[in-house]
């Protein structure tokens, strides 16, 4: 697991306990992202961090974007590496890693009017991009989020009261998507009225998860199972507040 607090980025493994915090990153830029990614190839994670140097907004959109460094955990070497991207872009959602690619939402840097999912390979440390359809839009304020989906992944266009909007990626070479639509049954039944929930993905067993943006009291997570069409709430133990959620963990004995 990869955690971020400022520009401090630390790395956690549930298997072992242990906590690794990464060197600082070396730059004079204000703002940090990260991203970790896994290469299945060579069975080596990697830290993806990016920065900025000023959030300057044009038209509701950030346009200023910079220096992309590579951590590697395990490496020698305990520094930043500096990696070419000649994508001008901007990162506005969450990183997913899947099959040794992180794939992540933004805006491009060209067109302000152009969203698109940019692609990472952890292992050749290449970068490329899908243009999403020409009326999709990626949105602030976790509207919009990169999740699995199957052998794939999908952008979350809306989720809200039990209905989810996806733009699903058929062919990455192609840049083909596809539109779908779930509806969660007995959703107001489940959670009520009140509370915003974020689509944020499948899991092994192919069930959706969702989770609350505020915290409701108790805290629980949604779970949907599109086979059987059914929905079940799960609470946390003693209402622990929900504040990430990481899917699909496996069991990995490396020591940080």
């Amino acid at each position: 697991m990869s955690c971020q607090n400022g520009s401090k980025v630390v790395i956690f493994n549930p298997s072992t306990g242990q906590v690794l915090a990464l060197p600082k990153v070396k730059t004079r830029r204000k703002s940090v992202l990260s991203f970790l990614g896994y290469d299945p190839v060579e069975d080596v994670y990697k830290v993806l961090c990016m920065t900025m140097i000023q959030a300057v907004l044009y038209q509701h959109r950030p346009f200023v974007w910079g220096e992309h460094q590579v951590f590697t955990l395990g490496a020698e070497t305990k520094e930043w590496r500096r990696v070419d991207c000649h994508i001008p872009h901007f990162p506005a959602t969450l990183g997913l890693c899947k099959d040794g690619v992180v794939y992540y939402g933004a805006w491009s840097d060209s067109d302000r009017n152009e969203s698109l999912v940019v692609c990472f390979d952890v292992g050749s440390e290449q970068f490329r991009c899908v243009k999403l359809p020409n009326d999709v839009e990626i949105r602030t304020n976790h509207r919009s989020e990169v999740v699995n989906y199957h052998k794939t992944i999908a952008l979350v266009e809306q989720s809200y009261g039990g209905v989810v909007d996806l733009w699903v990626l058929d062919d990455v070479e192609k840049k083909e998507w596809s539109k779908k639509y779930l509806v969660v049954p007995c959703w107001n039944d489940l959670v009520g009225q009140n509370y915003y929930f974020r689509c944020r993905g499948t899991i092994c067993t192919g069930e959706f998860v969702f989770t609350p943006h505020s915290q409701p009291n108790p805290s629980f997570i949604v779970y949907y199972d599109l086979k059987k069409d059914s929905a079940t709430r799960v609470e946390t133990e003693d209402g622990f507040p929900i504040t990430n959620v990481f899917l699909d963990h496996v069991e990995n004995p490396m020591f940080l």
